[in-house]
């Protein structure tokens, strides 16, 4: 685990009057918990005179035990990624402090919605939180109020609300960030009570769309980017500044009125929209697009006069014929469409995305070796056994288990791909959704590909006739998991010994 180290902003005055360019270096060597060794991120000058700035105005006010305790650079990467400039924890508060060599171009609100962003983080410590942000050039201090709004406070002011008491350790180094990354449709309760936050390229975006004027709109971006969370919010903003919306799911949605009931904002599965329901309707938003049948992307093609935002992740498809079709590539190529695109996840695990590269491409390159701490396998060749498992994991300790989508025969009405466990979720009823624990079970049908085209490639060998594309619908499982991840192996000793092989691999090459 890292540690990491805090400092005194005596200890920095004296570092940087002593004008030794060594020492000072030396000194924010040791302090800066993100320090870039590689020189592509280095701390930048105007962010030492900003710190050094309010250490000397704070000099004779702040007590000395007010004056330590304070750690720089602190990373959240764990769920979420974001970096807090200074951090100072004490028994019952956590003071942040950012810094800004002036105001930004958009003024106070850019700022103000970073302070929001990291007052919602830090709330998960259920500490009093304490967030300002300090201006160099004017020495004006900025304050986040309990209505969460900007002001001007001075260094007295300040001084107040940090307690007289600090801890040595970096306590954002322990919390689980993962329960502040919610989905509206399995957790719509803490939608409604916003309970989640835009990152700065979100929020972007959603400002671009509602300033658009035109009445076609594309949001894309790969799986963990904010995607639903996006639409759903743009579609609260318009239904607050006058326009009647409607969400339309593209896929199953049985709690569609419970959603609907919550958020107050008509959602419901694409099987049930009606043109009298499009009539009535200013702006229809479509969340996973790209899983649209034929006849139902010409009924938008063919509206007119409303606005329609169409979310959207080819990467997402489950079955041949919508990779086939690529609603994606569609309205990228048509000038209708005005397209935008979310590039940064705000679901980041490094380790676990590091873990499905291999499991899915067990030749993949440029990888890091991890942990994987996260991560864990159990294998079995008793289906009983793997029963009694998988019942437990889910019933006692709060997993989630997810298998391929059952299909049923149109001429038989023979079940294929039946389900394992009988209180699994079929892959095409989690799309759009995150949970904290998942359970993946991995059959004996699965393996790898040794072909030279495909050299490495996890496939999936289905006796029977299957629609949908196993080893996307296994992504789309494995994606959707927001803390632990657990893998049943039943009756498959090759893939269990590459699951051993990729959570070994950091200890394997030590005792190489």
């Amino acid at each position: 685990m890292k540690m990491s180290k805090n400092f005194d902003l005596d200890s920095l005055i004296n570092a940087n009057d002593s004008d030794n360019a060594d020492l000072l270096q030396s000194f924010i060597k040791l302090i800066d918990n993100n320090y870039s060794y590689d020189g592509k991120n280095p701390i930048k000058p105007e962010e030492i005179a900003g710190l050094v700035s309010f250490a000397k105005k704070s000099k004779n006010i702040f007590s000395k035990v007010k004056r330590e305790g304070y750690f720089m650079h602190s990373l959240i990467m764990h769920g979420v990624r974001e970096e807090f400039d200074i951090l100072r924890f004490s028994a019952k508060s956590v003071f942040n402090l950012e810094l800004k060599s002036k105001l930004p171009k958009n003024g106070v609100e850019m700022i103000k919605g970073q302070m929001q962003r990291h007052s919602h983080l830090l709330s998960i410590l259920s500490k009093r939180i304490t967030v300002c942000t300090y201006i160099t050039k004017t020495e004006q201090l900025f304050f986040l109020n309990t209505d969460n709004e900007l002001e001007l406070i001075t260094f007295e002011e300040l001084s107040k609300k940090i307690d007289e008491d600090f801890v040595n350790q970096n306590e954002l180094e322990n919390i689980d960030s993962t329960d502040l990354i919610i989905s509206p449709y399995s957790q719509p309760k803490e939608f409604a009570e916003h309970n989640y936050f835009l990152t700065d390229e979100q929020k972007q975006i959603k400002t671009l769309i509602l300033n658009d004027s035109a009445n076609r709109i594309g949001i894309t971006g790969g799986p963990g980017t904010g995607k639903s969370l996006l639409l759903f919010d743009i579609a609260v903003e318009l239904k607050r500044i006058g326009y009647s919306c409607l969400i339309v799911f593209c896929g199953n949605l049985p709690e569609a009125e419970d959603i609907t009931t919550h958020i107050g904002i008509d959602v419901i599965p694409i099987k049930r929209l009606t043109s009298a329901i499009i009539e009535s309707k200013d702006v229809l938003l479509y969340d996973e697009a790209q899983r649209i049948y034929p006849l139902d992307f010409n009924v938008i093609q063919e509206i007119k006069g409303k606005k329609i935002i169409l979310s959207v992740d080819n990467q997402q498809t489950l079955h041949i014929s919508e990779k086939n079709r690529n609603i994606q590539k569609f309205i990228e190529d048509n000038s209708d469409y005005q397209i935008h695109t979310l590039k940064r996840k705000i679901r980041i695990d490094a380790e676990m995305s590091t873990f499905i590269k291999l499991l899915l491409n067990k030749s993949a390159r440029n990888i890091q070796p991890a942990a994987f701490s996260k991560i864990s396998v159990s294998y079995f060749e008793n289906d009983e056994d793997a029963f009694a498992h998988i019942e437990n994991k889910c019933h006692n300790e709060g997993y989630v288990s997810i298998e391929l989508t059952e299909y049923e025969t149109k001429s038989s009405r023979v079940i294929k791909c039946k389900h394992f466990f009988d209180d699994s979720f079929s892959t095409h009823d989690v799309v759009g959704r995150e949970y904290k624990n998942v359970l993946v079970c991995l059959n004996r049908h699965y393996y790898y590909e040794e072909t030279e085209l495909s050299r490495g490639l996890l496939k999936y060998n289905n006796p029977d006739y299957y629609p949908h594309h196993e080893i996307s619908c296994t992504f789309q499982a494995l994606t959707r998991v927001k803390n632990k991840l657990h893998l049943v192996i039943i009756k498959n000793p090759e893939v269990f010994i590459k699951v051993q092989e990729i959570l070994t691999m950091n200890k394997d090459k030590l005792n190489a």
